[in-house]
This record gives C-alpha cells, sequence and structure tokens, in this order.
C-alpha cells in the first residue's frame, strides 16, 4: 500500500472510530417509570394540583392528588392526601415500604395497636416516616388538617387489622 493509500485508509478509519463514538454520546431519552413516552417535565405547583376524593379505604373527607405512577398499578409512585382535623385511621398495615412527609398540620403516628396503647409521635410539619410492610400502625390528625406526601412501590392499599376501618371522630 502506498503512502497516500495509507494515509486514507487511516482518515477513513478514523472519521469511522468518531462516528461511532458520536452515536454513543447521542443522550437516550431517560423516561420516568411508570411515565413511558412522557417528554417533559412533571412539575406541580401547589395551585395546579388536581385533588379528587380519596379511595374508601381512606375516611369520608380525604382528598388525593397522584403526582406521578399509579398507586392501583405495579411501580414506584408519588400521592399527596389532604385530611381533615380530628380523624383517625385505625390499625392497619401495608404491603410494602410507605415513604411519608407531613408537608403541614401535625399528625400523630401510632406504632402498634392503637387499643393497647401503642407508640405514638407526633409528627409537625417537614417530618418523614418509613413504615416497613407488615407493621400494625394507626395515624391520627390533630385539631387541624394535614397534608401529606406518600411515596412508595404500587399497588398501595391499607388493610385494616380490625373491623371499622378509618372514621372520623366527633
Amino acid at each position: 500500500m502506498t503512502e497516500v493509500g495509507r494515509n486514507h485508509w487511516t482518515a477513513g478509519l478514523a472519521i469511522a472510530f468518531v462516528l461511532v463514538l458520536a452515536g454513543c454520546m447521542v443522550p437516550q431519552e431517560v423516561q420516568e417509570p411508570g411515565n413511558e413516552g412522557a417528554q417533559e417535565a412533571r412539575i406541580h405547583t401547589p395551585d395546579r394540583i388536581a385533588w379528587q376524593e380519596g379511595p374508601e379505604s381512606l375516611p369520608p373527607g380525604t382528598r388525593i392528588a397522584v403526582l406521578t405512577g399509579d398507586p392501583t398499578k405495579e411501580g414506584p409512585f408519588t400521592m399527596r392526601a389532604e385530611m381533615p382535623a380530628n380523624l383517625t385511621i385505625r390499625t392497619h398495615t401495608h404491603h410494602s415500604d410507605e415513604h411519608v412527609t407531613i408537608i403541614s398540620g401535625t399528625a400523630y403516628l401510632i406504632q402498634g395497636r392503637e387499643a393497647a396503647g401503642g407508640n405514638e409521635t407526633e409528627l409537625p410539619p417537614g417530618s418523614f416516616f418509613v413504615m416497613p410492610p407488615g407493621v400494625e400502625h394507626s395515624f391520627r390528625t390533630g385539631d387541624e388538617p394535614v397534608v401529606l406526601q406518600l411515596h412508595g412501590q404500587g399497588p398501595w392499599g391499607i388493610e385494616y387489622v380490625e373491623e371499622g376501618g378509618a372514621h372520623q371522630e366527633d
């Protein structure tokens, strides 16, 4: 091979290498799990959150807003719940970790059965807890409504330990 031929071959190889490398460096679209086909960021400002009536497993007056994912299906989700004052969700469990942040109001978490005088923890705004699957606990609000944010792996559900489930106190 002549010097000119070798230079053309080397230049061609270098161009091919650069094209392959450039193809590897093209950013791939990153999609949020459970949000296939999304083309933009999901932004939720407080004034644009779509609240709806909570599921029957939660007490009347509870509203929820699903921020991402679908809590009724397999996969990650984030939702908010707005609960009225003086509400109690009786002793229950969940099938997967429940991550909860108190956004506003003061809530109370009772670990163990409330009827047996479980260990109660006051949760002011900014508090966070993770409740492992199968751990019995109850939850109540104080004299003011509470907004919390919950995320976990769906499908989300609540299994009451005793009959009666969630209720609104007088």
